[in-house]
């Protein structure tokens, strides 16, 4: 059994380097290696879970289903987040940029670029 969370951030990727270079190097994107090696690579039975919010992946995983006959595939389609959820989550970024956690306090940044700490819905 393998288990990938979140995979809807494999639809953002993006590799300006890459890009420049063209088609003449080899691809190093995760969505690219997980969709065109790992998981075509899997030989037997296999369980994978990719869990992640509605993308435009869902055909790809189906196209999955289809030539991987000896590996099931689960796809769990996550929902939004409601109001009491983002306040948990945000509480929680908080309380770790609040403990010294650096990718933490970029994330804060993102949602508050000029320097507030509260929010509101």
């Amino acid at each position: 059994m393998v288990a990938f969370d979140t995979i809807e951030v494999l639809e953002h990727e993006h590799d300006p380097f890459q890009e420049e270079l063209g088609k003449d190097v080899p691809i190093m994107s995760a969505g690219e290696w997980l969709f065109r090696s790992f998981l075509p690579g899997l030989a037997g039975h296999a369980l994978v879970l990719l869990a992640g919010r509605p993308t435009l992946l869902a055909e790809r995983i189906e196209a999955l289903h289809e030539s991987l006959p000896d590996v099931q595939i689960v796809h769990i389609r996550l929902t939004a987040l409601d109001e009491s959820e983002s306040r948990a989550y945000l509480d929680s970024v908080a309380r770790l940029q609040m403990q010294g956690d650096g990718d933490a306090a970029e994330r804060l940044a993102l949602l508050w670029p000029n320097g507030e700490t509260s929010y509101t819905f």
